[in-house]
Order: structure tokens, then C-alpha cells, then sequence
């Protein structure tokens, strides 16, 4: 399952993010997309790593090496879901309401808390 829904969604996203902000004429929007694409193949080649390891013919791994390529994945994950939220207030703020942009803001504000 891991193995087709993160390829698909990270196409999906790719795509969607792409077309909905192509065009902006924000500063570093080029960048911020970049990254974005960057990170969402960076989560599929963690995740076809994990499925490597998991595979019935594969070498066991010792479980803190599993631990750490789970902690890894996910910590990832969410940084990247944060740093998406922030991209989409950079490069979409007047587009959204006031609800979609207060939303945003207090995701990041909990997902980013220390």
C-alpha cells in the first residue's frame, strides 16, 4: 500500500501544484516549487527504502535501523506538510478566504511548536 499511494499522491500533488500556482509572479515561487517536488521524491525513494526493508527476502535489519528509517519518514513527512502549508500562504494568500488562511496559519502554528 505505502509502496502506490505516496508515488500517486506525489505525482497527484506535483501536478495539482503546478497548475494551480505555475504561474504566480511571487519572489522564489519558482524555488518554493522546486523544493516541493524535490521533497516529494525524496518521500517516495524513504518509502521504497522501507519497503526494501520489509520485504520477505530481504536481510533483516536490526529494529533500532528500522526505527530510525521509520522516525526519518515521517519526521520528514511532517516537516514537509508544514513547509507546503507555508508555501501555499506565500504563494496563494490573496486567493484564500479568510477561514482557508486562518486554518493554515494555526496548522503551521501547531505543527511547528517546539
Amino acid at each position: 500500500m505505502l509502496e502506490h499511494r505516496l508515488s500517486t499522491h506525489e505525482a497527484r500533488e506535483r501536478r495539482f501544484m503546478e497548475t494551480v500556482f505555475a504561474a504566480q509572479s511571487v519572489p522564489s515561487g519558482e524555488a518554493l516549487l522546486d523544493r516541493i517536488r524535490c521533497r516529494g521524491v525524496s518521500q517516495v525513494m524513504q518509502a521504497q527504502d522501507l519497503i526494501a526493508a520489509l520485504q520477505p527476502y530481504a536481510a533483516p535489519l536490526p529494529a533500532t535501523t528500522l526505527g530510525y528509517m521509520l522516525r526519518c519518514f515521517f519526521e520528514g513527512c511532517r516537516a514537509d506538510m508544514a513547509f507546503e502549508e507555508l508555501a501555499i500562504l506565500v504563494l496563494a494568500e490573496r486567493r484564500l478566504t479568510p477561514a482557508a488562511r486562518s486554518l493554515l496559519r494555526n496548522s503551521l502554528d501547531q505543527r511547528c511548536r517546539v
